[in-house]
Formats: structure tokens, C-alpha cells, sequence
């Protein structure tokens, strides 16, 4: 992700400041807790804003849970110290550690999705990165609906401008468990991707009449 580097004031010590993480973890925070029957019933819009763990949890247990989770995502993030940091505070907590991998990689996953588009929405590089590339996870476990995303772009690529509805419905992670991820795309990016209209963009100087990508089946 982008980020910026200063020189603290009288010594030698690199200072690093990653906004896309420190949004990451804002973002996290300020999402609302719901029960998980409100969350499944909530819009997917909704449910981007909120967090839940399935189970018959209280809710001082999901927001300390919800915690946890956003300072190991301030360290060197780790879905294994999340896990061990949990059975270490609740003696009983009712669900299992594969459970407990799915609520880090929804959230974390999702937490630094919006904190790159936070970052990306800055006037210094909003117009530099207009297309974004959806990458799927290669294993046994992928599931093909979310391999077929890769080609479902314009021109048959990976590529999808940034304001496509298709792109912000399907917008890694877009559903349960999902480990896809994307990444900021320029123009001569997409135009050496073979994305036509980045082609023509880039060729001429001129925004074209982007024409969205149909929706999966």
C-alpha cells in the first residue's frame, strides 16, 4: 500500500506511516455490533459497516473479541496470536479455532480493503489508479466462482474500473471465508493487460464512456 516516510526531528529514526493500515484498524473499530441474526439480515452494504461472530455470544464478548482482533492487525498481524490471545481471555468461549480463522479473515480482510480505498480516495492519487485487478487464491480450497472473477473483466481480464457496480458488488472479500484480494491498477497498467479502453485512453488522452462489465451469472 502507499505510505510515507519522515525523519523524526533530532536523530536518525525513520518514522514509517501506513495509512491504509491505520485505516484498516479505524475501520474495524468503528463498526457496529450486531447480533448475528441482525447482520445475516442486514443489506451487504450493512454488513460491510458492522461485525459479528456467530454463537451465542454476549456483546461485551464480540466487542472485546472485535478489539483483539484490531490490535493484532496494529502489530505484525497474525491470525494465530489473534486465535491463542482469545482462548487466553475467555476460558469457554463456544466456538472453534477453525470458527475463530474465519472471523480473522473476514475482518481483517475487509478492514484493509477499506482502508486502501480510503487511501486510494486521496486527491494526490485518485486520478492515477482509476482500474483495479481482483486476484483469487490458487489452492484446493478456492472456490471456481471466485476464480472466474479473474476473467470476468473487461476484455476478458482480471481489470475492472473502480467505480463499476460489478466491481463494488464483488469487491474482495464478497463473501463468507473469502481470501481474494485486489489490487490499484493505472491506465498503462490495464493497456499492457490488454484492457481496450485503457488502450484507447492512453492513446489519445481522453476518459472514454466506460461501459460496465456485465455481471457474473
Amino acid at each position: 500500500p502507499p505510505f510515507a516516510i519522515a525523519t523524526g526531528a533530532g536523530d536518525f529514526e525513520p518514522l514509517g506511516s501506513f495509512p491504509a493500515l491505520e485505516r484498516a484498524v479505524k475501520s474495524l473499530a468503528d463498526r457496529q455490533l450486531l447480533t448475528p441474526t441482525d447482520f445475516y439480515a442486514a443489506s451487504t452494504e450493512a454488513r460491510r459497516q458492522a461485525f459479528t461472530i456467530s454463537g451465542d455470544l454476549g456483546e461485551s464478548t464480540i466487542a472485546r473479541v472485535r478489539e483483539i482482533l484490531g490490535e493484532n492487525l496494529e502489530g505484525p498481524a497474525n491470525r494465530e496470536a489473534f486465535t491463542k490471545t482469545v482462548r487466553e481471555q475467555f476460558d469457554s468461549l463456544p466456538i472453534s479455532d477453525s470458527h475463530l480463522e474465519q472471523v480473522y479473515r473476514n475482518a481483517a480482510n475487509e478492514a484493509y480493503s477499506q482502508g486502501m480505498d480510503h487511501v486510494l480516495e486521496n486527491p494526490l492519487v485518485v486520478d492515477a489508479f482509476p482500474y483495479r485487478a481482483y486476484f483469487a487464491i490458487h489452492d484446493t480450497r478456492a472456490r471456481h466462482t471466485h476464480r472466474e472473477l479473474e476473467k470476468l473483466g473487461l476484455s476478458g481480464t482480471n481489470i475492472y474500473h473502480k467505480d463499476d457496480p460489478t466491481w463494488r458488488r464483488f469487491k474482495p472479500p464478497w463473501d463468507w471465508s473469502c481470501r481474494c484480494g485486489w489490487a490499484p491498477i493505472s491506465i498503462r497498467a490495464a493497456a499492457l493487460q490488454g484492457v481496450q479502453e485503457a488502450v484507447e485512453w492512453l492513446q489519445n488522452g481522453r476518459e472514454p464512456a466506460h461501459i460496465w462489465v456485465a455481471p457474473p451469472p
